[in-house]
């Protein structure tokens, strides 16, 4: 495997196995990606300094955008899939990718998955092999307007805050004439984000063999969480967010 296809997978996760070959032979490394805007822009210049330092070499970036998933299973069903990939459906793909250790190994004075917290390595895992490298990350996290809680006189949120003192300060803020809310709830989540909710109450979406739903997104806590976001939306204590429009959530 020539070293230009070893130094693109840190940044830009999994590699196909059809797609190597034709790499080799042609020398261009296909690129797919769902990102648009200013993320594709910043993707298409990275290409373009790898193409720099690996003369000879063309990166093609292939943004698939909407529909991403379907297109790269129509790629990998037509034998025409790209050399390098986004990916997050491992236990779907992986068969048809190229697993990496050998390659990490080798290469281990840049690429050290012990830098990567363990949790996102393991996502690329599959039967004790190694299939994609993480490009980046989501953190969760709960944003506040210190301007808003000063001029309502509201405590600033501290650590050890539950979801009860979140409601209880939200409802303060409530300004119906200046269309002012304490919260705001997506009505269309990802449902990977938004599975965090569930893990906070004790649940999760399915057992961790993957072959029980009942009990799991059924139960008396799932239903919780999504009665206290629907409480919340029906008190007004929170405005919803992403109703009647065309997000894709």
């Amino acid at each position: 495997m020539p070293d230009m296809k070893t130094t693109i997978i840190g940044a830009l996760l999994a590699l196909s196995v059809a797609g190597a070959a034709t790499a080799r032979a042609e020398e261009v490394l296909r690129f797919a990606t769902w990102d648009t805007g200013e993320s594709l822009a910043i993707q298409q210049a990275i290409a373009k300094k790898f193409e720099e330092k690996h003369p000879g070499v063309k990166v093609q970036v292939e943004p698939y955008a909407e529909g991403y998933d379907q297109k790269l299973v129509a790629a990998f069903g037509a034998g025409n899939p790209p050399d390098v990939m986004y990916m997050w459906n491992f236990p779907q793909y992986y068969t048809s990718l190229m697993p990496l250790d050998e390659l990490i190994a080798r290469d281990s004075a840049e690429i050290k998955p012990d830098d990567f917290p363990e949790g996102l390595m393991n996502t690329t895992r599959i039967e004790g092999k190694t299939y994609g490298m993480p490009s980046g990350f989501t953190t969760q996290v709960v944003f506040y307007n210190k301007e808003m809680f000063a001029k309502a006189g509201v405590e600033e949120p501290k650590e050890g805050w539950t979801w009860d003192d979140l409601r209880a300060k939200a409802a303060k803020f409530r300004d119906e004439a200046g269309k002012v809310y304490g919260f705001a709830v997506d009505a269309k989540p990802d449902p990977y984000d938004f599975e965090q909710f569930l893990w906070s109450n004790g649940t999760k979406y399915i057992s961790d063999d993957g072959k029980e739903i009942d009990g799991y997104m059924n139960s008396d806590a799932a239903a919780a969480v999504l009665g206290m976001f629907a409480d919340m939306a029906r008190k007004e204590e929170a405005v919803t967010l992403h109703l009647g429009d065309e997000t894709g959530g």
